[in-house]
């Protein structure tokens, strides 16, 4: 048995911000949400690469064996049913949701002591890098302070051959709060892998 989440369209509404059509993101977030109520809010993310179904996306993998592939689907698939917007596909084994359920104890953590601080980070990619390679430098180098990594904008230029992404970088220390040091030291580690490994740059 499979369960599949398919976004298309516009998942918030027209506003100053952007045109709301950021269904990627929209998609991770509902499979993320998914995997933390069934005790696999750990899964390990991949880039996937092209294939004939996705054009870009993840491939994600966590204990039990479970995995799943998230993304945009070929836009040459999309037309074959007759839709021109973006298509964005998760592909999940509901058998290996319910084991994650099974295995998962109830268990309570104190709140925590220290704040948890926000940055922000405006970055052009070059044609061809996609957000599921960023992403996976970005939790491979974040750090043991990097708790959460999101995409919040998209914009591409198709003069220059670039995209822009904003994303935004949650981090925390559970012992302490964090200082200035500590933060920018783990910003620009993020930063310079993603110069390295992708070329890219700060916007």
């Amino acid at each position: 048995e499979r369960l599949s989440l398919i976004v298309t369209g516009q998942t918030r509404p027209e506003s100053w911000k952007g045109s709301g059509t950021d269904g990627f993101s929209f998609l991770k977030g509902a499979v993320d949400a998914l995997l933390t109520r069934c005790g696999l809010d750990h899964a390990k993310r991949k880039a996937l690469p092209c294939d004939g179904l996705f054009r870009e996306g993840l491939t994600l993998s966590a204990k039990g064996g479970f995995s799943a592939r998230t993304g945009q689907v070929h836009p040459s698939v999309a037309r074959t049913f007759g839709v021109e917007e973006a298509v964005f596909f998760a592909d999940l084994s509901v058998p290996q949701l319910l084991n994650g359920v099974a295995r998962t104890r109830v268990t309570s953590s104190d709140l925590p002591r220290f704040p948890w601080v926000r940055r922000d980070l405006s970055l052009v990619v070059p044609s061809g890098i996609t957000y599921a390679q960023m992403e996976e430098v970005v939790r491979q180098t974040g750090g043991k302070l990097l708790k959460e990594v999101n995409l919040f904008d998209v914009y591409t230029d198709e003069t220059a051959g670039t995209t822009s992404y904003a994303l935004s970088l949650k981090l925390q220390d559970e012992n302490k709060t964090l200082n200035e040091k500590a933060i920018d030291k783990t910003v620009h580690r993020v930063r310079e892998q993603l110069s390295q490994q992708l070329g890219v740059t700060l916007r």
